[in-house]
């Protein structure tokens, strides 16, 4: 059986946009504290239940170099042994988060997507409770289907099920995906595909990526009170207002936004083992950004069928294709951190892993989430700006169009309910 690998993340990866060596060590690491110790055996009953719930985890590139146009193929691994690597160790006084990230970063290192293993796990024996980590390459996870897959090791631990604990639509919607491409593009189709791709430009003062090559990122951190935040604040008023303050600080003609935003798609789409296409371009001009987010939105449900079909046109540069100025993680309220399932939780110590020789061609991204009454916003500016000088004007520029928004937002509510 071929499975197309359609993730944005997967498709960067074979598309040689980073190395074998980096595509193989690209990896989404999870930790999961227990209730208490773990048994050892029920581990790996629990490990072997998850593998054969999810088929994401059964599959392997056929190569990660012979790329025709942006198509590269996931085969099923049908030979019966298993694409894991599982390791139980003792602390022995060691801290807790030096042993996660040696031993993620030592089974990154063993990682092969088209011949070898592709994800593992690691069992720390602690004093009071144990540790699991899950680690998966990034052809295989994201961060939201890592989350479901260890829940169904959590739930498969607990109830002891040997056999599938839960339903994997990953090969659904993959049927439902091929069946659509298989159809004459249709109006939703062609709106994706009339979409000003090649007129998008490079953000202005990049550097080349060789030249900063393993440079660490620089980050900033934004917080705003919800108080003074709109009642409908979302994905929309951020893509909007980071928009507007690219182009001030540019003057880009056209600005492209990539954005995740948590609960956008149904369970079919959360259910697959890529989510599928969930990052959205938002393709903005400078005459309306209100206008081309709502029409960018009203598409959404039709991006997933047409992301091959975008992708494959032979005249769109690869930068026009696989990197926008800005990359937007909208979480909302929903916290990793306050994952729980069966007695498990997120542990408080996550692996910290980042694999040298491959720098991101998006120059801006930025994390939304809420925590208590403040929203955060986490940036990431990458090493090729040079200097923090732009990057920080677009995120003072950004916060301070929210402000704004969000002010008239308010001021338009009270007009409504007055004339109720």
């Amino acid at each position: 059986m071929g499975i197309e690998v359609l993730t944005l993340g997967q498709s960067d990866l074979v598309r040689g946009t980073y190395g074998p060596d980096y595509s193989n060590r690209y990896v989404i690491a999870m930790a999961i504290t227990a209730p208490g110790h773990l048994d050892r055996r029920r581990i790996e009953a629990a490990a072997q239940n998850m593998e054969r719930s999810h088929p994401a985890l059964r599959t392997s590139l056929t190569s990660l170099t012979s790329v025709f146009l942006s198509r590269q193929v996931v085969s099923d691994h049908v030979s019966g042994q298993s694409r894991a690597i599982h390791v139980s160790v003792f602390p022995d006084g060691d801290d807790i988060q030096d042993v996660m990230d040696r031993h993620v970063r030592a089974m990154a290192e063993q990682f092969d997507v088209v011949d070898g293993q592709t994800w593992g796990t690691v069992h720390i024996r602690g004093d009071n409770r144990d540790y699991v980590v899950f680690v998966f390459n990034h052809v295989l996870a994201d961060l939201v289907s890592a989350a479901q897959f260890v829940r169904t090791f959590t739930r498969s631990y607990a109830r002891e099920r040997c056999s599938p604990s839960m339903k994997d639509t990953y090969v659904e919607f993959l049927s439902e995906l091929e069946s659509q491409w298989l159809r004459t593009p249709g109006a939703d189709v062609n709106w994706w595909l009339q979409r000003p791709w090649a007129g998008i430009s490079e953000m202005p003062q990049l550097q080349t990526v060789d030249d900063n090559q393993g440079s660490a990122a620089m980050q900033r951190i934004d917080r705003i009170n919800g108080a003074v935040i709109a009642s409908n604040f979302d994905e929309g008023l951020v893509i909007s207002a980071l928009a507007q303050a690219v182009q001030e600080s540019t003057s880009l003609d056209l600005i492209r936004i990539d954005a995740a935003a948590h609960g956008r798609h149904d369970s079919l789409r959360r259910g697959a083992g890529g989510w599928v296409a969930h990052a959205l371009p938002f393709i903005l001009s400078n005459s309306n950004h209100a206008a081309d987010v709502e029409a960018t939105k009203a598409a959404a449900d039709s991006w997933p069928a047409s992301f091959q079909r975008v992708r494959n046109q032979p005249n769109l540069p690869l930068q026009q294709q696989i990197s926008g100025h800005a990359f937007v993680n909208f979480f909302g309220s929903f916290n990793p951190a306050n994952w729980k399932s069966d007695g498990f939780t997120a542990s408080p110590v996550q692996p910290k892993y980042q694999p040298s020789g491959g720098t991101s061609l998006t120059p801006i991204r930025l994390k939304i989430q809420k925590q208590a009454s403040d929203w955060v916003f986490a940036w990431s500016f990458s090493p090729r700006f040079g200097t923090p000088s732009l990057p920080n004007d677009i995120a003072t520029q950004t916060i301070a169009a929210l402000s704004i928004e969000s002010a008239k937002a308010k001021r338009n509510r009270i007009l409504v309910t007055a004339a109720k």
